[in-house]
């Protein structure tokens, strides 16, 4: 397979070499197919965790670590591989936001509130605060994906050819 520079974006469009491996998988029977898929989801979604985990350094918060890089996942299908993050935590609905920013941070949100005594009174708040500044390429998920997919293309072809060995050789 040729080798690609990354720039941090992930593109839908599969390329060249990506079509030529595709095609040559589904030449391989339905259970050397299987296997190679099989084997490769779980090596694959360590290396995935394992890339999320180097990513965060200490310019992330706790809690936009923990929104963005949870629950992650990677499915090796015929088309190619897929990598999720994010989780169904009841904060799930608040991964974009983490991962990609906002524009107006220092925005003012006023809104009601009842004291202690039982009275209202507005209050002004920037409740956007807590988010990181706006980023098209994403601050977590999206930089680990970009320098993964390099590794996990590699680790792709090896499971491909043991696999097909193993097979070839009769498990020997």
């Amino acid at each position: 397979m040729a080798s690609r520079a990354f720039n941090g974006l992930v593109s839908g469009e599969p390329s060249d070499d990506l079509l030529r491996a595709r095609r040559a998988l589904t030449r391989l029977g339905p259970d050397i197919q299987q296997a190679i898929f099989s084997a490769s989801n779980s090596q694959l979604a360590n290396g995935w965790t394992e890339e999320l985990y180097t990513t965060w350094g200490s310019g992330f918060s706790a809690q936009q670590r923990s929104i963005v890089a949870a629950s992650p996942r990677v499915v090796a299908h015929p088309m190619g591989l897929t990598v999720e993050t994010g989780g169904d935590s009841k904060l799930g609905f608040l991964t974009r936001p983490m991962e990609f920013g906002t524009l107006n941070r220092e925005t003012f949100t006023d809104y009601d509130r009842k004291s202690r005594k039982g009275g209202t009174h507005r209050v002004t708040r920037r409740t956007r605060r807590q988010l990181p500044p706006r980023s098209q390429t994403g601050w977590i998920a999206y930089p680990a994906a970009s320098r993964w997919s390099v590794r996990a293309f590699k680790m792709f072809q090896q499971i491909i050819v043991k696999v097909a060995h193993d097979a070839i050789d009769g498990g020997r």
